[in-house]
């Protein structure tokens, strides 16, 4: 996967003039007096690209017009917006676009950032506004187009700033204060009859979220920390679901209803195959939801205290 994405941007580099970075990937330069960056959509879709521009005019931002008058001139675009001081242009994800994206780009590139010239923007500084010519650069885990004045300011305070320390046991708690929001989300859904991927999502994501806020910082021991935490608090959310279930049948109250469970798949009064096969699923959706979340929550932590300006070479998906 990770080669065939190179080999991809590799040939829309060429196409391009742009150039693509040793370790983002992402392609930047120059077109047409505007600086550009094209990058994922999202880091999980490599595929699908973007096109940005950190821009601004006197006029104030696009109009729903421009938009659509943009649009209707360029059939492989998906969406034209602006984000504050940043146009953005998604590029259709069809098989018809994706093939031919080296022969394409180029001309929506082209297409673009004519549309910029005509509509009044100039290249500006994302950090200070500051007209004129920018460097696109990694900042913080985030693609930005700086000014030299900015991007020598933000590596002065990301080399002086002093590392975040990491409290493990705090973060530990962290953890399972946020776990419970998973759980909780298992129990809901479990109740109204679903078993659904959004559980896992919720609780990978509430989880670790809680592990950063009280333990300062995501590292690979709080990584696995929390992941215990998850696998553990699933079983219990599991149980506790049955608990109920038991509870309500029986006229008894949710404790004992939960305490029940062992002694009841044993007599087997509860389906083994339906029990053991609702808990396979649980960890199914808690993967799905967890191990992106994990990867992000680390890449982030780690590029945290990162500011460079992007330098050619090749991506690294």
């Amino acid at each position: 996967m990770a080669n065939r994405f190179q080999k991809f941007y590799q040939m829309v580099a060429e196409a391009t003039g742009l150039t693509p970075d040793a370790e983002q990937p992402a392609l930047f330069g120059n077109r047409g007096g505007f600086d550009l960056l094209v990058h994922p959509l999202k880091p999980s879709q490599p595929g699908i690209l973007t096109v940005t521009a950190c821009v601004q005019r006197a006029a104030g931002p696009l109009t729903a017009g421009e938009i659509k008058e943009f649009r209707a001139g360029q059939w492989a675009c998906a969406r034209l917006f602006q984000q504050g001081q940043t146009v953005n242009m998604t590029i259709k994800n069809s098989l018809k676009v994706t093939r031919h994206m080296p022969e394409v780009l180029p001309g929506l590139l082209d297409g673009f950032v004519e549309f910029l010239r005509q509509a009044g923007f100039v290249n500006v500084c994302q950090s200070c506004g500051a007209a004129g010519e920018t460097q696109s650069c990694f900042a913080g885990g985030r693609l930005l187009q700086l000014c030299p004045e900015c991007l020598a300011r933000m590596q002065q305070q990301a080399a002086t700033a002093p590392v975040k320390p990491e409290n493990p046991v705090a973060g530990a708690v962290g953890a399972l204060i946020g776990s419970l929001a998973g759980a909780a989300c298992i129990i809901l859904l479990s109740q109204l009859g679903y078993v659904a991927a959004l559980s896992g999502l919720v609780m990978g994501v509430c989880a670790i979220k809680g592990y950063e806020m009280l333990g300062g910082r995501l590292s690979g021991k709080g990584a696995a920390v929390s992941v215990v935490i998850m696998l553990l608090m699933t079983y219990v959310a599991d149980r506790l679901d049955w608990g109920i279930v038991i509870a309500r049948e029986l006229g008894v109250d949710v404790f004992t209803g939960f305490r029940s469970v062992g002694v009841l798949l044993e007599m087997q009064a509860i389906d083994g195959a339906m029990y053991w096969g609702n808990l396979v699923m649980l960890y199914l959706f808690l993967l799905l939801g967890m191990v992106p979340t994990v990867l992000s929550g680390l890449r982030a932590s780690r590029q945290a205290g990162v500011v460079r300006p992007l330098q050619g070479s090749g991506p690294q998906l």
